[in-house]
């Protein structure tokens, strides 16, 4: 989405005219919302080293998540990997794959007229390196010796054939990753998302010549007299994966700040104007990254002097706070992506039984949806997922459900199936309650064949004012028929035992 402001001049330099497309949000994070608020100089001169600076430090969430971006691709993830022998390996996550791969070779070695190499190798990314730079390695070493055809191809047979016996699978590999948050760079880039976020809701740009003059001024360290992380309680939303963005103008505490949440785990408080006395407001942005898709964010956040020059200056007390809860944040992140073996292996068919589940549960009520409503509501209860689902997105909920041959059709099936039930209940209940406290009858003396008789005859007359209904009674009634004795002699079990309770004078 690309927002089109009328023409103005770019907000950094308040020279050249605003002629460039900036992401309010990096777009090498996903960031989505973009608008024309820069000149082409001053987006090209600021901001990419900050971006680059703020994507490396985030690197580990935007590969786990691999989300779509306007150009570029999320780069294989650096980490290390102890395997079975206790061993450390140096591997990549690929963000495309999600397949953890190594190649750790020694330099080749000439020795007289053979090559002697030693090398490790996990996940097929890692064999194809291999294979590559090691079928170049022995052509370029067969040309120098005069090797003919058969000889190269015998040499690279030799390798596969060594892949084939060494060839290890390491279960339960320990992946050990560093992340670093903070930073000046990273700061920076936060700063100019958060006077992107300000401009482009067009507010006055007199409020935040200070946080200009930091942004432009690259060598000088005052971002770190507005900037630093910050947790406050309970105020992002969790239930997911979220950009945030939180803007506010507070006349009363003089603060025009805001607040940042990126991937939900790194957050960060940036003061644009530390006197500041304009009008108060408030402006938010949350966008669902996992599902990519903007979603409601409505809450405010009251912060007075005392907690920001407390988190500014970053005391003791809140340094071990902020590492608490990024610790915590972390752990929420990275359970979303730990799949027991397990669960995993039953995943589809835990899909299938929570959508059997929600179809009941909607054939149970009331309301009789027509397909539109029926799709739109099962797609929202699918969206509330247990954990052995929480890799999938709503886009796949989406397809699965559009996909599905017959869901519609089977919750018809199932309205029908409990409507009928009803009716017999109700029947039933009718003609007993009617035998036992009006006619007072002792219910052991009830005639229970014939009260059979009567709810097979009214079963026949069923008949429901919508037609989709009505086309499944027939197969229906054949086997709620088949099992009515067993039900009936259920119900007068049940009857007989309460009614020992009733004593007629």
């Amino acid at each position: 989405m690309v927002v089109r402001e009328k023409k103005m001049k770019c907000y950094l330099c308040n020279e050249n005219e605003a002629n460039s497309v900036e992401h309010i949000i990096p777009n090498a994070i996903g960031g989505k919302i973009k608008a024309i608020i820069l000149c082409r100089e001053c987006n090209s001169k600021y901001g990419d080293s900050y971006e680059v600076a703020l994507a490396k430090s985030l690197l580990l969430f935007s590969n786990w998540i691999n989300h779509p971006r306007d150009r570029g691709s999320i780069p294989n993830l650096p980490c290390k990997m102890i395997n079975a022998d206790g061993k450390e390996v140096s591997v990549e996550r690929e963000a495309a794959s999600k397949e953890l791969n190594a190649l750790n070779r020694n330099k080749y070695i000439n020795s007289g007229n053979s090559l002697k190499f030693s090398f490790s190798i996990f996940g097929k990314g890692g064999e194809q390196r291999f294979r590559k730079e090691h079928k170049q390695t022995l052509t370029n070493w067969g040309k120098k010796h005069g090797w003919s055809k058969e000889r190269l191809a015998e040499e690279l047979q030799k390798t596969e054939a060594i892949l084939d016996v060494s060839r290890k699978k390491i279960e339960n590999p320990s992946i050990n990753m560093t992340i670093s948050f903070g930073g000046k760079e990273v700061y920076l880039s936060c700063l100019k998302t958060a006077t992107n976020f300000y401009i482009q809701k067009g507010y006055d740009r007199q409020y935040i010549e200070n946080a200009i003059r930091i942004i432009k001024d690259q060598c000088n360290n005052d971002i770190f007299k507005v900037a630093n992380s910050y947790y406050p309680d309970n105020f992002f939303p969790k239930n997911g994966i979220f950009h945030t963005l939180y803007l506010k103008g507070d006349s009363k505490n003089r603060m025009l700040l805001c607040l940042i949440s990126y991937y939900s785990v790194f957050q960060s408080l940036l003061i644009l104007n530390a006197n500041y006395d304009g009008i108060d407001f408030e402006e938010r942005y949350c966008y669902d990254i996992w599902n990519e898709k903007e979603v409601n964010f409505t809450k405010s956040l009251d912060i007075d002097t005392a907690t920001i020059q407390t988190v500014i200056e970053n005391g003791n007390e809140h340094l071990k706070l902020t590492q608490e809860q990024v610790v915590k944040m972390m752990n929420i992140f990275m359970e979303r992506f730990v799949i027991n073996k397990d669960t995993a292996n039953i995943g589809i068919q835990t899909l299938l039984n929570l959508t059997q589940e929600v179809v009941k549960e909607l054939a149970l009520r009331n309301d009789l949806f027509d397909k539109q409503q029926f799709t739109k509501i099962i797609k929202t209860k699918l969206s509330l997922r247990p954990k052995e689902l929480s890799l999938l997105k709503d886009k796949d909920i989406a397809k699965y459900i559009d996909e599905s041959e017959g869901l519609f059709e089977e919750y018809l099936r199932q309205k029908t199936y409990f409507n009928i039930l009803f009716i017999i209940s109700k029947k039933y209940s009718e003609i007993v309650v009617t035998d036992i406290f009006i006619n007072k009858i002792n219910a052991k003396n009830l005639d229970w064949d014939l009260i059979r008789q009567k709810i097979l005859e009214d079963v026949k007359t069923i008949k429901f004012d919508d037609e989709k209904l009505n086309t499944f009674i027939p197969d229906l009634l054949s086997n709620i028929v088949s099992n009515m004795d067993s039900n009936i002699a259920t119900m007068k079990d049940t009857i007989i035992r309460w009614s020992n309770y009733i004593i007629y004078k």
